[in-house]
This record gives structure tokens, C-alpha cells and sequence, in this order.
């Protein structure tokens, strides 16, 4: 008799606590219903003002472009001997220098390069980025320039990504070419500084000896012509061994300036892929040359007997992807770069590379690939 009386009064709190609880959600629902009309007010101004905010937050563009090193090894050497060199007037380029003999390799340099103050001196006068970024002073305008660019490399290739944020789309494509082009001129400026001042001591070298000839010629025929009396036999002698060591002079130090134009170029002619765009851009636009005198650079010679071959005046003239094609190549003491035009598709390949042995053929498969959309 216990057991059920127990059991009867469960029951009875279970369907009390219930019908508690429907009621609960029945005076919540009612009340949401009496409000619905603020309720609603809310939501839209939430809304509107969402939709004001998103669209009066201005709009961001990334740039990216990337760059691989060159080796640490080879021609790099001579750069960090530029850089050393000039550390006393180039300030922290002379100490990347120094770290980098040690133990810092040719990635770190170029990202510190990068990260400079000549770099950004140099684009935030060249983009006039203290308007762009309102800022009155540099040091204010390359803190902001630092902030919207993020320049991180790969730890397994080494390739430098150099990522840059801006509003306007161009200026961000701009800058990231820029930081290219700068660090690009940083490292032609140095690396042929010191054979530039060589060259200049050995023609100076040569001046000097050359006028300390014809300055002995000189004093020679005014010694004859002066003294009616003289030993010929020990003149001759004298005559013979001074011309032969000065000549021996001058030979010497000719080919020693002719080794170093070999190698660098007459005035130190340097070039970069944006001087190499421009110039493709002149040919393709007849303003180098007329178009005849460009048509006849790429027509196909002949032998004597008719038969023709695939060179022009300079020119390789071949076939790649059913297209026409005008290419040249070549390489020197460490260096090798080639160009190929397609005229038909408005497209030209262009690579500089300061290896003489990297796999030219093998780069320009691949990137005709992705031009392409080939695998």
C-alpha cells in the first residue's frame, strides 16, 4: 500500500514540472510576439549599419613576387668582396658583408638587403608614398611601408617571397617589382664596383707608360741631336733594351685590360630583366629599327647552292608550338642568359642567370608550359 502511494505522487510531480515548463516557453514565446515589431526595428539597423561598415572598409590588394638566390658559392663571392669593400660608404651593407663570410647564407643577405633603408628610402621616393601614406616624415612612412610588406623565405629552396598590401592594385604590383629592381641595382652597384676601379688603375697604368715612352724618344733625339760625338754602338744597345722593356710593359698591362673587358664589358654594361623588357617592347614597336631592316634580322639565310638554314642576323629562327620563334642565347665566365620571342603571340621569355651551366632548354620548357597549360 506504501509502494503505491509512492509511486502515485511521481507521477504527479512529473506532470507538474511539465506543465511548469510549457508555460515557461509559452510566456517567453508570447513576449518575443509583443516585441517583435522592436525586435525587428533592431535587426534591420543592425543590418544597415553591417552593410555600411563592410562596404566603407576600403578594399585590399595583395601583390606577391619571388626571387631564387643565386648559389652562395661562385660568382656571390665577388659580391661580398664588393660589399666588404665599400663598408665604409655604404654603412650596413658592409657589415651584411661580414656576416655573410661567416656563416649567413645568400637568403638571409637578400632579405636584409630588402629589409634596408636604402630599399625603402628609394621606393618611398620613387612612389611618393609619404602622400600616399599621409605620413610627414620617412622614418614614419617606411615604418608603414614595413607593415604592409611580409618578405619570408623558403627554408628548403630558398626562394624570397616578397608580399606587398595596398589599396590600389597597381601600386601594390608596382612595389613588389620595385623591391626587385632595388635590390637588383644594390647588388650590379657593388658587384662591379671593384672591378671597376681595377680596370680604371690599369688604364691609367697604360697612359702612364705610353707617355713615359714617347717622353724617352724624345729625350733621345735630343741627346743625338746635340752631341755631334756619340758611341752608336752603346746607344743602339741602350736604344734596344729601354724599347724592349717598355714594350714588354705595355703588353703586359694591355692584357690585363683586355681579360677584364672580356669578362665585365667595355663601360660596364650591365642589364636587367625590366632594361630587357623595355628594349623587346622598342624592337616590337619599331622604334629601334625599321620594320624591313627587322623583317630582313629575321629571315632565313641561304647557302650558295639555295638551301636554306634557321639563322638570320642574330637570330635563331625556329618553330615551338606550331608558332614561330626568334631566340638567342649564350654564356661567359659564369654567366649565361637567352631570350625567345613568340611575334605571334605577343609573348617573349626572357632569362638572366649567373650560372654557366643552368639548364637554359629545361627553364623556358617550363614556363612555355604554364603559358601553355600544359603539364
Amino acid at each position: 500500500m506504501m509502494t503505491s502511494s509512492s509511486t502515485s505522487a511521481t507521477v504527479h510531480e512529473t506532470e507538474f514540472l511539465v506543465t511548469e515548463h510549457s508555460a515557461h516557453w509559452a510566456a517567453r514565446a508570447r513576449l518575443l510576439w509583443q516585441h517583435r515589431r522592436i525586435l525587428a526595428r533592431v535587426a534591420m539597423i543592425s543590418l544597415a549599419a553591417g552593410l555600411c561598415v563592410a562596404f566603407a572598409i576600403p578594399k585590399q590588394y595583395t601583390a606577391v613576387t619571388s626571387i631564387m638566390p643565386p648559389d652562395q658559392a661562385g660568382s656571390s663571392a665577388m659580391l661580398l668582396a664588393a660589399l666588404a669593400g665599400r663598408s665604409g660608404g655604404m654603412g650596413a651593407l658592409g657589415s651584411l658583408a661580414g656576416g655573410f663570410l661567416g656563416e649567413h647564407p645568400t637568403t638571409a643577405l637578400f632579405i636584409t638587403l630588402l629589409q634596408s633603408g636604402t630599399v625603402s628610402g628609394h621606393l618611398i621616393e620613387r612612389f611618393d608614398l609619404k602622400h600616399v601614406y599621409h605620413k610627414r616624415y620617412n622614418v614614419d612612412t617606411a615604418k608603414r611601408l614595413a607593415h604592409v610588406t611580409k618578405i619570408t623565405d623558403d627554408k628548403k629552396s630558398g626562394v624570397i617571397t616578397i608580399k606587398v598590401e595596398d589599396g590600389d592594385p597597381v601600386r601594390a604590383r608596382d612595389l613588389a617589382q620595385g623591391y626587385l629592381d632595388e635590390l637588383n641595382r644594390l647588388v650590379t652597384q657593388t658587384s662591379t664596383s671593384a672591378a671597376r676601379q681595377e680596370r680604371v688603375f690599369i688604364e691609367q697604368r697604360l697612359h702612364r707608360v705610353q707617355a713615359d715612352l714617347e717622353r724617352a724618344q724624345l729625350e733621345l733625339s735630343e741627346f743625338s741631336s746635340k752631341n755631334s760625338t756619340i758611341d752608336i754602338k752603346e746607344q743602339t744597345r741602350a736604344m734596344v733594351d729601354t724599347g724592349a722593356r717598355v714594350q714588354a710593359e705595355l703588353l703586359v698591362e694591355q692584357s690585363g685590360l683586355q681579360s677584364l673587358r672580356q669578362i665585365y664589358g667595355d663601360g660596364n654594361v650591365n642589364t636587367t630583366i625590366g632594361d630587357m623588357i623595355k628594349w623587346d617592347t622598342a624592337l616590337t614597336e619599331d622604334k629601334l629599327v625599321h620594320r624591313a631592316t627587322l623583317q630582313e634580322a629575321f629571315t632565313r639565310g641561304a647557302l650558295n647552292n639555295g638551301t636554306k638554314f634557321d639563322y638570320g642576323f642574330g637570330w635563331a629562327l625556329r618553330k615551338r608550338h606550331n608558332t614561330e620563334t626568334t631566340e638567342h642565347n649564350g654564356s661567359w665566365v659564369g654567366f649565361r642568359s637567352g631570350i625567345v620571342r613568340f611575334s605571334q603571340r605577343q609573348l617573349t621569355i626572357i632569362i638572366l642567370s649567373n650560372s654557366a651551366g643552368f639548364p637554359m632548354g629545361e627553364m623556358e620548357k617550363k614556363i612555355e608550359a604554364i603559358y601553355w597549360d600544359e603539364p
